[in-house]
C-alpha cells in the first residue's frame, strides 16, 4: 500500500524526459506511452522512496518512471528487478534483459537471482552460449548461494559433474530435487546407485508426484541397507502424506527416541490396527516416563480401555503427569459416573474447578454443567458458570460460545442490561469467533444477520502490505516483499531446516510462503493450527502473533476473489459469503477432489453439475476443476438454496452442506426453536460445525476488510443501539 501524502501530483513532462534520464543512466530503458506517462506522478520519476511492498503494487508504467532515475538507489534496483520479472513471465525477454543490465552491481542482495533471471531470459531468446555464460558466473561467484543450484543443474547438459555438485551442495534446493527425478525416471529403482537420489526426494521431494512410487521402492528393494535416520526421513515422509500404514512400518525402525516410538503407535492406530498399537504405547510409557510421549501414550491407552480398565491409565497421568493432570481427572469423573460412583466423581469435579480453575478442563466442566442448568430452566446458574469461564479460561475455544449464550441466558431472565454486557465482552475480547458476529447482530450492529447477509454488497478494501517473515533469510524477505513468492520459497526450502518441530515464527513463515504459491490448503492449516501449541512459551508466542493484523490477514486470504465477486452478484449473493464457503469447501484449491467425488473450489458433485451447468449459463464441456466453471456452478446452487429457503442464509448454507431434504426434516422437528438454538440442534455434527465455520469466515471476511465493520468492531459494542429482544 502507498504511504506517501503527496501521490495526487501529476506529472506533465514529454516522452523525451525518459529517455533522457535512461540515457544519463548508460543504457536505454523501454520507452514509455507519452500519453500514459502524464498521468503518472513526479514524485514516482524524482525521488519518492516507497518500499518493497509499495512497489509491488504499482503498475508497469509507475515501476518505469522509478526504473528510469538517473541515480542508483534501492527503489530504483526493486523496480528494475520486478519489471524484469514480470516482463519474462510475459514472454518479453529483450525487455527483461534490458531491466537486469548491470543490476546485480547495485542490487547485491539479490545479485544470484538477477543472474538467474537473466540466463534464463537469454535461453528464451535462443542465446544459449550467452546462458551458458551467464550460468557459469553464477556458478562461480556465488557458490554458497542456494540459487546456484538452478546454474548447476542447468549446466549439467554440459557436464554431469555440474549436476552432481548441485546433489552435493544444494540437495534441498527445488531444481535439485527435479533433478534427481529426471536422473531417477526410467531408471532401474532396484540398482544400489539409485538409493542415494531416492532418499533425496524422500527427504525434501514431499510435493511431487513421484513420492509414493520413491517410497514404496526404497522400502522393496533398499530396506536392509537403509541406517535408521533414513528410516526416520521416510516415516515423516508418510506422516505428512498422512500415509499411517506406511509411517507405523518406517518409524519402528527410526531412532528410538519418545517422538519416533510414540508415532510407530500412533501411526498404527489410525491404520487400523489398534491392537498392534497397544504394546507399543506401553513401550513408551516403560521407556520414556513423564515426557511428553509418554502423556499422550497414557491417554491413547486410557481412550482405548473399556470402562474400567481405563482408571489405572488416568490415575498414572493424574499422579505422574502434570500437564495431563486436569485433563484426566475430567475424563476420570466420566468413567465413575458411568460406573456408579457419582460422590466421587462430584468431589473430583469440586477440585477441578477450585484448584485448577484455569485448565482447559475446568473450562470444558463448567460448560458441560452450564448446559445441564439450561436444560432444566435454571437459566441463572448457567449464565453464572458460563460467563465465568471468559474470567477463567479467556483463551479456551468454548469462552466465546460460552460468553454468548450465557447473554442469551440472562435474556430469558429479562436481564437485559447484564445479557448486553456479556454480547459486548464477546465481541470485545473474541471478536474473530462466529459468536461474536452473532452477539454484533443481536446487540442491532449493522453486520447482517442470516435473513439478510445474502443480500448485502458489502464495500471492500482490499489488503495489500505484506507481513514480514519472521524467520526467512533478507534475500528471501526481499522476494516475499517484492511478490516474488516462487522465488521465496525456493529459497526457504533449503532455510527451512526444522520441519519436523518448527517454532511458532518457522511455521508462520512457512505458512505465508505456500499461500504465496497457491499451496493454500497447507498453507492455511500452518497458520491456522498454531493455535493447538501445547507448550507454554509456544502459546505465549502464539497469543502474541494473533495479536498482529497480519495473523488475520493471512489466514483469510481472497484468492479468485474477483470472479467469486463476478459469479456472486450474478445470482444476487453477497460476495463475502460465497468467499466464506468456499474457504471452507476447498481452501482455495481448484484442483482438489473430496472422498466422495465433489470437486473444484466449491466441491460440486459431478452428477449436481450436470444438473447446475445448462442452467448457471455453461455448455456441456465445463470442467469442475477450472476455476471459474466451479464458481458459476457453485454459486447458482448457492442461490437455488437460498431460493429455497426464502433467502434463509443458515438454512442454504446448510442445505448446501447436508442437502435440502436433510434440512426439511430439521426444520420440521425445530420450527419452534429460536435460531441460535436451531443451529445447536442440528443432527450432524459435520453440518452443525459446518455452519458455524462458513457465518465465522464470513464474518472475519467482514471485519477485516469491510472498513464499517471495522471500524464498528474496533469500538465499544454499547455505543450501538440497544440489544434486540427476541
Amino acid at each position: 500500500m502507498l504511504k506517501h501524502p503527496k501521490l495526487n501530483f501529476i506529472l506533465l513532462a514529454s516522452a523525451a524526459t525518459a529517455l533522457t534520464l535512461g540515457a544519463a543512466a548508460g543504457f536505454l530503458l523501454p520507452t514509455l506511452n507519452s500519453v500514459k506517462r502524464n498521468a503518472a506522478t513526479l514524485e514516482l520519476a524524482v525521488g519518492y522512496q516507497p518500499d518493497s511492498e509499495g512497489l509491488n503494487n504499482l503498475s508497469d508504467l509507475q515501476l518505469e518512471l522509478i526504473a528510469n532515475r538517473p541515480d542508483a538507489d534501492l527503489a530504483r534496483s526493486r523496480a528494475r528487478y520486478i519489471l524484469a520479472s514480470r516482463a519474462l513471465v510475459g514472454a518479453r525477454s529483450e525487455d527483461a534483459l534490458t531491466w537486469l543490465n548491470g543490476l546485480e552491481q547495485d542490487y547485491t542482495l539479490l545479485a544470484p537471482q538477477i543472474l538467474s533471471l537473466r540466463a534464463q531470459a537469454q535461453t528464451a531468446l535462443g542465446n544459449e552460449n550467452q546462458a551458458i555464460e551467464t550460468w557459469k558466473v553464477l556458478v562461480d561467484q556465488h557458490p554458497q548461494s542456494p540459487v546456484s543450484a538452478e546454474g548447476l543443474v542447468a549446466l549439467s547438459g554440459q557436464e554431469n559433474d555440474y549436476g552432481d555438485r548441485a546433489i552435493a551442495q544444494h540437495p534441498a534446493y527445488p531444481a535439485t530435487v527435479d533433478l534427481a527425478l529426471q536422473r531417477l525416471k526410467g531408471s532401474d529403482l532396484k540398482a544400489a546407485k539409485q538409493l542415494p537420489l531416492m532418499l533425496l526426494v524422500a527427504r525434501y521431494g514431499h510435493k511431487t508426484e513421484q513420492l509414493p512410487s520413491i517410497l514404496e521402492a526404497l522400502i522393496q528393494h533398499h530396506g536392509a541397507q537403509l541406517k535408521p535416520e533414513d528410516w526416520e526421513e521416510i516415516a515423516f515422509a508418510y506422516w505428512e502424506k498422512l500415509d499411517f500404514k506406511g509411517a507405523a512400518i518406517a518409524y519402528a525402525k527410526a531412532p528410538r527416541t519418545s517422538q519416533q516410538l510414540y508415532r510407530t503407535a500412533r501411526s498404527l492406530q489410525l491404520s487400523e490396527q489398534q491392537s498392534q498399537s497397544r504394546p507399543v504405547y506401553e513401550q513408551v510409557v516403560q521407556e520414556f516416563f513423564k515426557t511428553d510421549d509418554a502423556g499422550l501414550a497414557l491417554k491413547r491407552l486410557a481412550e482405548m480401555s473399556e470402562g474400567p480398565k481405563a482408571l489405572p491409565y488416568w490415575e498414572q497421568l493424574i499422579a505422574d503427569y502434570p500437564d495431563f493432570k486436569a485433563e484426566a481427572l475430567l475424563s476420570k469423573t466420566k468413567l465413575l459416573d458411568k460406573l456408579g460412583s457419582q460422590e466421587s466423581a462430584s468431589q473430583i469435579r469440586q477440585y477441578l474447578l477450585d484448584k485448577l480453575s484455569d485448565s482447559d478442563a475446568a473450562a470444558e466442566l463448567r460448560w458441560e454443567l452450564a448446559e445441564k442448568y439450561a436444560a432444566a430452566q435454571q437459566y441463572k446458574e448457567a449464565a453464572q458458570l458460563a460467563s465465568s469461564i471468559a474470567k477463567n479460561n479467556l483463551n479456551h475455544e468454548i469462552a466465546p460460545k460460552a460468553g454468548f449464550w450465557a447473554a442469551r441466558w440472562y435474556q430469558a431472565l429479562g436481564q437485559e442490561r447484564e445479557s448486553a454486557q456479556l454480547f459486548e465482552t464477546v465481541l470485545r475480547q473474541r471478536p474473530e469467533s462466529y459468536f461474536a458476529w452473532r452477539s454484533a447482530a443481536i446487540l442491532g450492529l449493522p453486520v447482517g444477520d442470516f435473513l439478510s447477509v445474502r443480500s448485502l454488497t458489502p464495500d471492500m478494501v482490499k489488503h495489500t502490505q505484506r507481513a514480514v517473515l519472521p524467520s526467512a533469510s533478507d534475500a528471501a524477505r526481499e522476494l516475499y516483499s517484492l511478490g516474488e513468492d516462487a522465488a521465496a520459497w525456493r529459497l526457504w526450502q533449503v532455510e527451512f531446516v526444522n520441519r519436523k518441530a518448527p517454532s511458532v515464527a518457522e511455521q508462520f513463515t512457512d505458512g505465508l510462503l505456500r499461500l504465496g504459491v497457491g499451496d493454500n490448503l497447507d498453507g492455511l492449516y500452518m497458520i491456522g493450527s498454531l493455535a493447538n501449541r501445547e507448550k507454554p512459551e509456544d502459546k505465549k508466542q502464539y497469543e502474541a502473533l494473533r495479536q498482529q493484523p497480519d495473523y488475520w490477514y493471512a489466514l483469510y486470504p481472497l484468492p479468485f476473489f474477483d470472479d467469486i465477486q463476478q459469479a456472486a452478484l450474478k445470482q444476487q449473493l453477497n460476495p463475502l459469503l460465497v468467499t466464506a464457503l468456499i474457504r471452507q469447501e476447498s481452501r482455495f484449491m481448484p484442483g482438489i477432489k473430496s472422498s466422495v467425488g465433489a470437486e473444484g473450489l466449491m466441491q460440486v458433485m459431478p452428477e449436481t453439475a450436470e444438473w447446475v451447468a445448462p442452467q448457471a449459463g455453461l455448455g456441456k464441456e465445463f470442467k469442475l476443476n477450472d476455476p471459474l466453471d466451479n464458481i458459476q456452478m457453485g454459486t447458482w446452487y448457492l442461490n437455488y438454496t437460498h431460493e429455497e429457503w426464502d433467502g434463509n442464509s443458515m438454512l442454504a448454507v446448510a442445505s448446501y452442506n447436508a442437502g435440502p431434504g436433510n434440512v426439511q426434516d430439521w426444520v420440521k422437528r425445530f420450527q419452534q426453536l429460536d435460531v441460535d438454538t436451531f443451529v445447536e440442534r442440528i443432527p450432524f455434527p459435520e453440518t452443525q460445525g459446518y455452519v458455524e465455520s462458513v457465518f465465522e469466515n464470513y464474518w472475519n471476511y467482514m471485519r477485516l476488510y469491510n472498513p464499517d465493520t471495522a471500524k464498528l468492531v474496533a469500538q465499544s459494542a454499547s455505543e450501538f443501539g440497544k440489544v434486540a429482544k427476541r
